[in-house]
């Protein structure tokens, strides 16, 4: 039983340790959940008016965006009323392009 806890404690720390040392957010606040981006030279400000705006599109979102492997995923709604779902759109994070129909 010692041996079996010690293979899942050490697989968990190296899946922890690879995602923490990868520039992807998959969880909100970021790979350690603090806010904090391991990147360089990141912009110090920027506004939706343009400055340091890499890109924007007309979609809100239902949650946090993930960023995993220069796509963006955001939840949210599509539709109105009765037909109203949720959906997860991806974007292409460099251009904000949206990806149809991606595969995952």
């Amino acid at each position: 039983m010692n041996n079996l806890l010690s293979i899942f404690l050490n697989c968990s720390l190296s899946l922890f340790l690879l995602t923490a040392a990868a520039s992807d957010w998959a969880e909100w606040r970021g790979p350690a959940r603090d806010g904090v981006s391991l990147e360089k030279n990141l912009p110090t400000k920027w506004s939706p008016a343009g400055d340091n705006l890499a890109w924007k599109v007309p979609y809100g979102g239902r949650s946090a965006p993930i960023v995993m492997d220069d796509r963006v995923y955001l939840q949210n709604t599509a539709e109105k009323g009765e037909l109203e779902q949720e959906r997860l759109i991806c974007l292409n994070a460099n251009t904000g392009k949206l990806f149809v129909g991606a595969p995952l």
